[in-house]
C-alpha cells in the first residue's frame, strides 16, 4: 500500500505539468490568431507614416482598424500570405473587417520563406501597386510590421522611420 500511497504525489505532479504545458500550447496556437496579445505585442513594429499618403505598421485588430478609418485610411493592403494556415485565417478576418468598415482590401500574398529565399519579385510587384494605385491614405502591413513592410519600403525608396 506505501508503493500506491508513493505514486499519487507523483502521478498529480505528472498530471499538473501535463495540464500546463497543454494550456502553455494552446494559448501559443491562440497568440498566433491574435498577434496583439502578450507576448506577440512586443515583437510587432511601430506604426509610422514614411509618405503623405502611406501608413505603415502589422497587423491591424478591430479596433485598430477603426483608428485607421477614422484618419482617413481608403485602402487596406495586406502582405499576408492566404495560403499559410495561421495568415490565411487572420486575411479573411481582416478583409470581412475592412469591407464592412467600407474601405478597400488588397492582398499581395507573401509567404514566409519569400525573405529567406531572396526572391524580390513580391517587392516590386508592390511597390508597383502602390505607384499605379494612388489614394489618399493608405495602410500597408504585414504579420508584424518589420520584415516584409521593410522590404516595400526599401522598393519604394521610402524610410522605414521617417522623421517627424
Amino acid at each position: 500500500m506505501t508503493a500506491v500511497a508513493e505514486n499519487r504525489p507523483r502521478s498529480r505532479t505528472i498530471l499538473v505539468v501535463t495540464a500546463l504545458c497543454l494550456a502553455a500550447f494552446g494559448y501559443g496556437v491562440f497568440v498566433l490568431f491574435t498577434p496583439d496579445r502578450f507576448p506577440m505585442n512586443f515583437a510587432r513594429g511601430p506604426v509610422a507614416r514614411p509618405a503623405p499618403d502611406l501608413i505603415v505598421g502589422p497587423y491591424p485588430v478591430e479596433a485598430e482598424l477603426l483608428r485607421l478609418k477614422r484618419m482617413g485610411v481608403v485602402e487596406v493592403l495586406s502582405l499576408l500570405d492566404a495560403a499559410s494556415p495561421v495568415e490565411g485565417e487572420l486575411v479573411v478576418r481582416e478583409r470581412n473587417l475592412v469591407e464592412r468598415l467600407g474601405m478597400r482590401f488588397v492582398n499581395i500574398p507573401v509567404p514566409v520563406g519569400a525573405l529567406l529565399a531572396g526572391d524580390g519579385g513580391w517587392e516590386a510587384r508592390t511597390a508597383g501597386h502602390i505607384r499605379a494605385n494612388p489614394v489618399s491614405l493608405r495602410y500597408l502591413h504585414c504579420y508584424l510590421g518589420r520584415h516584409r513592410v521593410k522590404r516595400v519600403l526599401d522598393a519604394l525608396n521610402l524610410p522605414e522611420n521617417p522623421a517627424g
